[in-house]
């Protein structure tokens, strides 16, 4: 660093289609071509994730797979097939879980790195459409066609003493199916943002679990985001506009209407996914007319139009650029484990693991202790549970 500057940060936007069956990672700045992930059509606006630092999984879009990928290699890593044909996927910050949900209404839990398929809950009544994990991966929610949302606690899924878990929270105020949930920044003092095919954003508080604003629009809304101090909200809708609203602190329960001059225009079809830069100072969008854009959200004006000319755009998501980008993988012996994500749930982990889950165990045992029995279940050789209990341990040790 010199002259008293940071140094900038480079960040990549990861875009997928359908119609050439890729996901493309772009540079947001300079509109180079970081990698192109091969055979990854996903399935929709919700049908990829970034699993930890090393990984991305797709979900493809005509049947029942899930393609895993390391960046910096163009081909498959691994090809899971999960019970069902998966609509929408999600991890936690850390890489230890994945999430997905299926056209019957039932949710999966995997462990990465064993690939164990820890959870097979029935969620919702319909498809479930979106899920979204919070930033202190103790709870995540999901949304359906039933235009439900769910929040779930994780150690509660987690938990096998729990034969079958229940949602902690169930909020019911949209009228149609729930498109995309996103989950602000402060883990339990968190905000989170759903929309719906029902021309409507609504906002909850995670801790009190009470809806605060109702926020309505001309239109269907197909994503939200916020930027990192849910300070602005972004709704991208089937208009080809993207609305943008000031979030006000101290915010009670009431009904508002988006504001008709601040809003994005730009787009040709329909808005598919919005995501925001780390500084909050740009806006990245992706739509049905097959071009991704990059706005300055004070002058809400275009500064690079990325046309990819392989159909529409499906859904980003905004990451820093690293080297390991750029064809220059790191070597194996430095990644975090990733399995293939088994189909069926394994045989029930020993009595004396599940004892060590439950809540009351957990709150008389210190953090040594935990993560001690980890390093004896290693030297054990029972990797795959050891693993699976690390994981476990960081999250019920991080309340």
């Amino acid at each position: 660093m010199s002259g008293g500057k940071f140094p900038q940060v480079s960040e990549c936007v990861v875009a997928s289609t359908t119609t050439d069956n890729s996901t493309h990672v772009i540079n947001l700045y300079n509109g180079a071509s970081c990698c192109v992930f091969k055979t990854s059509a996903c399935c929709g606006r919700n049908g990829f994730t970034c699993v930890g630092k090393d990984y991305i999984i797709t979900s493809q879009s005509q049947k029942a797979l899930l393609h895993s990928y390391q960046w910096g290699k163009e081909q498959v890593l691994h090809r899971s097939i999960p019970p069902e044909k998966v609509n929408c996927i999600a991890s936690t910050a850390d890489g230890s879980y994945v999430f997905a949900g299926g056209d019957s209404g039932n949710l999966y839990v995997w462990e990465t790195a064993g690939g164990r398929l820890v959870r097979a809950i029935r969620a919702h009544f319909r498809a479930v459409t979106a899920i979204a994990v919070s930033d202190d991966m103790m709870h995540f929610v999901t949304g359906g066609d039933d235009a439900i949302v769910h929040v779930w606690s994780l150690t509660d899924v987690l938990d096998f003493s729990m034969q079958s878990p229940s949602a902690v929270c169930t909020w019911s105020d949209h009228t149609l199916p729930v498109t995309q949930i996103h989950c602000g920044m402060g883990g339990l003092d968190s905000y989170v943002f759903t929309s719906s095919q029902d021309c409507s954003v609504k906002i909850y508080d995670l801790g009190s679990r009470k809806l605060l604003v109702t926020v309505t629009f001309p239109c269907a809304i197909n994503c939200v985001t916020s930027d990192a101090v849910d300070s602005n909200l972004f709704a991208g809708a089937v208009d080809a506009n993207i609305y943008q609203i000031e979030l006000k602190s101290g915010s009670q329960h009431s009904l508002a209407e988006a504001p008709k001059d601040k809003k994005y225009v730009g787009h040709k079809k329909q808005v598919n996914s919005v995501r925001t830069s780390a500084s909050g100072v740009h806006l990245v969008s992706g739509s049905e007319d097959g071009t991704i854009r990059l706005w300055d959200v004070l002058s809400r004006q275009t500064l690079r139009e990325f046309d990819l000319q392989q159909g529409p755009i499906n859904h980003l998501a905004v990451v820093v650029e690293r080297p390991e980008m750029h064809h220059q993988p790191i070597p194996a012996t430095q990644l975090a484990p990733l399995s293939v994500l088994h189909k069926f749930a394994c045989e029930q982990l020993p009595q004396e693991w599940l004892m060590r889950l439950t809540p009351q165990t957990t709150q008389r045992r210190t953090q040594t202790n935990l993560w001690q029995w980890c390093v004896d279940e290693f030297a054990s050789s029972q990797v795959h549970i050891a693993w699976h209990c690390c994981a476990v341990c960081f999250h019920l040790t991080h309340v």
